[in-house]
């Protein structure tokens, strides 16, 4: 009995720990090529991206171009759609973890 009760707070303490600590994007599952996005950073940065980079054209996907292409869009079209520093890595945040590989 004490040994289950013992494997049952061990399970109990791991599962807490790891929860707090998750990181998930849950609708990138499959390209995720920064992990360390959060879901909020994605849904922060999707919004961002849609606000400013669709007001002159069209929408690209994100898996449209890679990550290192991505930086260089973001970089070269900011001064146009007149974006900082902080919104420029919120659109990268969500284009990066669809980004093709």
């Amino acid at each position: 009995m004490k040994k289950a009760l013992l494997i049952a707070m061990i399970a109990l303490t791991i599962a807490a720990c790891t929860h707090k600590t998750a990181t998930v994007v849950s609708e990138v599952a499959t390209k995720t090529s920064n992990a360390n996005v959060t879901q909020a950073q994605f849904e922060e940065g999707k919004k961002v991206y849609e606000q400013y980079c669709g007001k002159c054209h069209a929408l690209k996907s994100p898996g449209d171009f890679t990550a290192d292409r991505w930086v260089k869009l973001i970089d070269r079209m900011a001064g146009r759609a007149r974006i900082d520093e902080a919104q420029k890595q919120q659109i990268y945040n969500y284009v990066s973890v669809n980004a093709a590989n």
